[in-house]
């Protein structure tokens, strides 16, 4: 709208009478042709509720604006000519305005003198209908928010007014509603619910009410076993899904991928769990520890432990020298006493223990083979 206001002509002749001419800005402030632009223009601001409304153009440097007309209150006025730094966001909208756009908002900016604005830009058009100029209008963010704030405000007291006159209705029909179509609609709610409770004798003594409600029992009982049937299939189904899952797990990526050993003791079972600089780590397995087939729990909380020990091995240091006391630290809690242990094999045939049960010199002393070697 200000910008559809400004004529150019004089705007521009303004600008040159301080810039050419070398007049006083402030003198040019009482100038009819000044009093003509602003007076609209601070109409303008006044019923917009703006925080700032002034015009501008662009002056010889990179972000360089030059002010024209001011609204602002004498403690805030900018006189004609005076320059000013944008930042980047607010010339690029002024860019915009220039180019031939009809309006260009720019981001909320921060200002050192006049705190968070947020500002928009409309282009003053020549004779020949070209931008020259560009018409600003700024706004205070705090006092966008505060206007938020206040309609948030609004919206809540009349949502909990409708609200509030909705119980109160609501209420008054609970109230007028009979004591046979109370007991009706507990029933049906119930048996919707899935509720095994039995009807209440109030509602057998109503003649008009015994057939609906044999009917709603007959339902409610046809729901009850429908829905007792889905529930045990389908935690077979979980049950059987898990088991098939874990088994496909167990033969598959322990006994395939890891590599399980077959060992010259047969009572000796060991799992490899990784492989560094010329070494094996194996997990020695006691067969007493071993899950029966069908305990999911525990071979889960093994497949568990196997994934902790193979981080541990990859993140344990590169020197095998220091391998006995990094384990000793991070590994120790893992294995419980009679569960195994877990040994470092160099491929010479060396073993060094790291956790777990203690080395058996009878049993450990015996090569370590792959399962076919």
């Amino acid at each position: 709208m200000t910008g559809a206001l400004i004529e150019a002509e004089p705007h521009q002749s303004l600008l040159d009478e301080v810039q050419g001419l070398g007049r006083d800005a402030l003198e040019l402030k009482v100038d009819p042709r000044y009093d003509d632009l602003v007076t609209p223009m601070r109409a303008i601001r006044e019923r917009l509720g703006l925080t700032y409304l002034y015009t501008q153009v662009l002056g010889n440097g990179e972000r360089e604006v030059i002010y024209v007309i001011d609204t602002s209150p004498a403690e805030d006025f900018t006189p004609i000519g005076t320059i000013d730094l944008l930042p980047s966001d607010a010339v690029d909208a002024m860019y915009k305005i220039l180019g031939g756009a009809p309006h260009a908002v720019s981001p909320i900016e921060a200002w050192e003198e006049w705190g968070l604005l947020k500002s928009g830009f409309a282009p003053i058009r020549d004779a020949n209908g070209n931008a020259v100029a560009a018409a600003g209008a700024d706004v205070n963010v705090t006092v966008i928010r505060e206007r938020t704030r206040i309609a948030l405000l609004t919206v809540l007291v009349i949502g909990l007014s409708a609200l509030s006159a909705g119980l109160i209705i609501a209420w008054v029909i609970a109230q007028r509603l009979s004591q046979p179509m109370q007991q009706l609609k507990t029933l049906a709610a119930r048996a919707t619910a899935g509720s095994s409770a039995q009807r209440s004798d109030a509602t057998r003594l109503i003649p008009e009410l015994r057939p609906v409600a044999a009917a709603i029992d007959a339902l409610r009982a046809r729901l009850q076993r429908s829905h007792d049937a889905a529930r045990h299939d389908i935690g077979a189904l979980r049950a059987r899904r898990l088991h098939d899952a874990t088994r496909h797990w167990l033969h598959t990526r322990v006994a395939t991928d890891t590599g399980t050993e077959a060992l010259d003791d047969p009572e000796r079972e060991a799992l490899v769990l990784g492989h560094r600089c010329g070494w094996r780590l194996l997990w020695v397995i006691s067969p007493a520890s071993r899950p029966d087939a069908d305990d999911l729990v525990g071979w889960r909380q093994r497949i568990d432990l196997i994934n902790l020990m193979r981080r541990l091995w990859e993140q344990s240091p590169e020197e095998p020298e220091h391998w006995p006391a990094w384990f000793g630290k991070t590994a120790s809690r893992l294995l419980l006493p009679g569960e195994g242990r877990l040994l470092a094999v160099e491929t010479d045939g060396r073993v060094m223990h790291l956790a777990g049960d203690p080395i058996e010199p009878g049993v450990d002393a015996l090569p370590f083979r792959l399962r076919g070697a």
